[in-house]
């Protein structure tokens, strides 16, 4: 099986009055898809590149769950972003993400890559801005990811082989 996200809307780069690329930027005018705006975005109007680690744990969180990120699309009414705080907090952590990870998979993936994606996702959608993950730091954590999957593929392959035994 093998995801793919699209139309995940357009994005422009933001220059600065002088013609460079601006940190942040302000706007009085809202505009985005619920369950994707970060915080500061819908508080305060605070155009940063933390919006897209926000954004893209929110995405994370809809391919661990097959959920849709805006409370109003989802059977709980909840925003997902609620919801992974809930699970990785706490007692019985294991069995709460487990349940939160999406049932048509069956139990059928390697839980601590799970586990995994859902903590870089808990990071990228951080309320403070300053506590996410920068893109480059994701890109490091999902290298790795995709290096242990690559392994659990591979036994994966092997046990379907039968060269493993059950008995």
């Amino acid at each position: 099986m093998r995801g793919k996200v699209a139309n995940f809307g357009l994005a422009r780069r933001l220059e600065n009055e002088e013609g460079g690329g601006g940190r942040l930027q302000l706007t009085r005018h809202v505009v985005g898809t619920q369950g994707y705006m970060a915080p500061e975005y819908m508080e305060n109007g605070l155009i940063t590149p933390e919006l897209d680690a926000f954004a893209f744990g929110v995405v994370i969180l809809e391919l661990l769950t097959g959920k849709e990120a805006a409370p109003s699309q989802n059977k709980e009414g909840r925003g997902l972003c609620v919801s992974v705080n809930e699970v990785l907090e706490g007692d019985d952590v294991r069995h709460k993400l487990r349940g939160f990870i999406d049932p048509c998979l069956t139990h059928d993936y390697p839980f601590d890559l799970a586990f995994t994606m859902a903590q870089l996702a808990k990071s990228c959608i951080a309320h403070d801005l300053n506590a996410r993950p920068t893109m480059f730091d994701i890109l490091i954590i999902l290298s790795k990811i995709l290096s242990s999957s690559l392994d659990w593929d591979s036994f994966d392959d092997f046990q379907s082989t039968g060269f493993l035994s059950h008995g």
